[in-house]
């Protein structure tokens, strides 16, 4: 009897992760199927979204915030530099997000993302 090992790929890849210029934000380095979010607050509390569970995407220029819409609750980041992060968010390669102390936002380049604010909120529905 001879043993066989097949490898299965599910698209899960929790392992691979890619570190971006931008230094609150941290990428998938490729495509799957399954895939999570995690925002990291100041004091270190964290909180672990499914893609899956994201229903809506609105980006202000204006006042540089964008709110995400999950399945009962929505997350609200501020900061600056979001024309790129809303892109990859849409494609699902964000893999976490963590504030900058705003007093640290200065030493960041003009071109780099940089997230000074993450709320989350109980929504209804």
């Amino acid at each position: 009897m001879t043993a066989m090992k097949e490898r299965f790929n599910f698209g899960i890849d929790d392992d691979a992760q890619e570190k971006s210029d931008d230094s609150d934000i941290q990428r998938y380095s490729n495509a799957a199927q399954v895939r999570s979010v995690t925002f990291v607050l100041q004091d270190g509390e964290s909180h672990t979204f499914f893609y899956y569970d994201l229903r809506k995407i609105s980006f202000t220029p204006k006042d540089q915030s964008i709110a995400l819409a999950f399945v009962g609750e929505t997350v609200t980041l501020k900061g600056r530099g979001f024309e790129r992060f809303v892109k990859d968010f849409q494609k699902q390669l964000v893999r976490e997000v963590t504030t900058t102390d705003e007093r640290y936002e200065a030493t960041k380049g003009d071109d780099e993302i940089v997230i000074t604010e993450i709320n989350v909120s109980v929504t209804n529905g």
